[in-house]
Order: C-alpha cells, then structure tokens, then sequence
C-alpha cells in the first residue's frame, strides 16, 4: 500500500482571515431594509402576542435603529399589502393576515 503524504490535505485551506468587506458586504446585503427589518419586528412581537398596537411595531422598530416616520410608513404598506391587517373586534389592534379570525365561529360544546 502506498503512504498517503497528508501534508498535500491542508494545502487548500487558509489561516489567513478574509477581508472586512468580504463578510461585511454579506451582512449589509441580508434584511437591512426597513420593510424586512418591520417584519422581523413583528415575529419577535409574535413570539408573545398575536395582536399587537402599531405603538408597539414602532417602539421594537427603534430598537432596530428604524426612525418612526420610517416605521410607520413601512407599517401602512404592510397594510395595504395585506401582510397586516386589523383584528376583528378590537381597537386597532393589529395582527398578520396570515392568522385566521375564528372569533365568528359557533362550536357546538359537547355534552358530557
């Protein structure tokens, strides 16, 4: 059997560390606009409720470094795009389109 030299394994791999921009460029590139930042804010908001007040979204989105005027005009949009709309039965509450109103539904309780 012939001896495999295992130096010849590590001649492609480098200690040498990349670039700033290499990486840096990835990052900035990666939800850094407001539209999907908004978004993200509103799945940590959901982690705990399922509606919550546009006070709210914007409070969070400052955390993010989104002005209000910003937060809010991304917030109407997500409106009109249907991505957020207002909870049935509630007082501006909002809440994701993509969560059902069941609140109109009558179930029959079973009789034990």
């Amino acid at each position: 059997m012939a001896k495999h030299d295992h130096d010849d394994d590590n001649e492609n791999i480098s200690i040498i560390p990349k670039p700033e921009g290499h990486l840096g460029a990835h990052k900035e590139k990666k939800g850094t606009d407001s539209k999907s930042l908004i978004m993200q804010v509103i799945s940590e908001i959901e982690e705990h409720d399922l509606v919550f007040t546009r006070e709210e979204i914007i409070r969070h989105a400052k955390d993010h470094k989104i002005p209000a005027p910003e937060a809010d005009a991304v917030i109407d949009d997500l409106i009109k795009s249907n991505y957020l709309k207002y909870a049935h039965g509630t007082q501006g509450l909002l809440t994701r389109s993509a969560w059902r109103d069941y609140g109109g539904i009558d179930e029959e309780t079973p009789e034990f």
